[in-house]
């Protein structure tokens, strides 16, 4: 009833999922909707006037599928690329272990009803088959490795404390071709000659009886005039950008563009990533090449330091920092810093674990061609 249609059922990379993997998640699945389905008449028999559907919204068995089978297939293949494997000898050794414990603590009192050895043993590889054994420890292995935390060194607890403490004045000026023309458009004001000169000249073009009497046609021309000129104007300010040599600031970047910076003052070294614009937005200053060219240069002063041009996506960065100001910090105590390289291990740790899984789920582009019905007895 599950596989409609037939054919396959799903694949993770160069695996297939097959039927004995597919079918013990999928009681895995049912097991888990009906303790849901217990909690939940537990909950309304105890307060019948509840609405439960906010924060216990309804099983989906297709969604346990997908992110149980994702996780396990993702995990097991990390594994493998980390050289981890699981004999097959191994698990139907810990099947074997298993299958004695569950012979030796039947409590039935009738020799006929109890299972032999090998009963139990075929019972527990059916039910949890060898090859899915070895996926699932695998994947134990590659998580429980993937959750060890790294280790942070204390020089780095007092570089991240110190950097709470860092602030700086920040000037920036930002822009794309698109503001660059429209501030230098804002600059422009064609003569009544040109705009003229200029309807005459789009009239031979055109054909004088498709021509629109000028009174009509003038806003419209002098615009077009506004950003040839403009456009124009933009090359000669480009040129005038690259020929700005060392010593240059942000004054001179202003005079050739016209455009005035956005300033922050006492911005945090840590808040770079999010520094206030004159248009509303925000401008993130803490990308690589940002900062590789602008933390070597900083240091406790009131001089300016400027940096410039870097790229953001398509936006042109011209930053001025000043008045740097690097507190002295209180040394930590030996208990504040081993918390500290602990918590900081952990989250390094979780950000790490996050990305490699996220790439191997990428990698791995999981499919299932299944459609689950809604009635799963």
């Amino acid at each position: 009833r599950i596989l409609a249609g037939g054919g396959k059922i799903g694949s993770f990379g160069d695996n297939e999922i097959d039927a004995q993997t597919f079918g013990y998640y999928y009681e895995g699945c049912k097991e888990m909707r009906t303790r849901q389905e217990i909690q939940l008449a537990q909950y309304r028999e105890q307060m019948p006037d509840m609405d439960f559907s906010q924060f216990m919204p309804q099983f989906n068995m297709e969604d346990c599928m997908r992110r149980y089978l994702e996780q396990t297939f993702a995990l097991a293949t990390i594994a493998r690329r980390l050289g981890l494997g699981v004999s097959e000898e191994f698990v139907q050794r810990e099947i074997l272990e298993q299958a004695r414990e569950y012979e030796q603590s039947q409590q039935t009192l009738l020799d006929e009803d109890k299972m032999d050895l090998r009963e139990w043993y075929q019972l527990l590889a059916n039910r949890h088959p060898v090859e899915v054994r070895q996926r699932e420890r695998m994947a134990q292995m590659a998580s429980e490795i993937l959750s060890r935390p790294l280790h942070v060194s204390a020089a780095r607890i007092r570089a991240e404390e110190s950097a709470t403490e860092i602030t700086m004045n920040v000037r920036v000026i930002r822009y794309n071709d698109t503001i660059l023309l429209n501030e230098l458009k804002e600059s422009i004001e064609p003569t009544e000659e040109e705009i003229r000169a200029k309807y005459e000249e789009e009239r031979q073009e055109f054909g004088e009886e498709n021509a629109r009497p000028y009174a009509d046609e003038r806003s419209f021309v002098r615009e077009r005039l506004r950003t040839e000129q403009a456009r124009a104007r933009m090359a000669q300010v480009k040129s005038q950008l690259g020929a700005l040599r060392e010593g240059a600031t942000l004054e001179d970047v202003t005079r050739i563009t016209g455009i005035q910076p956005s300033t922050a003052t006492a911005v945090n070294l840590t808040d770079l990533s999010s520094i206030p614009m004159q248009d509303g937005t925000y401008t993130d200053l803490a990308v690589p090449e940002m900062l590789q060219a602008l933390l070597p240069e900083l240091r406790a002063s009131t001089d300016a330091i400027f940096v410039g041009p870097q790229e953001s996506g398509e936006m042109v960065l011209y930053v001025e920092v000043s008045n740097v100001r690097i507190p002295p910090i209180a040394p930590l105590s030996a208990e504040t810093l081993a918390a500290d390289r602990e918590a900081e291990g952990q989250a390094l740790t979780a950000q790490y674990s996050d990305f490699i899984m996220t790439e191997e789920k990428r990698r791995g582009n999981f499919q299932l061609h299944v459609n689950l019905e809604n009635d799963l007895n």
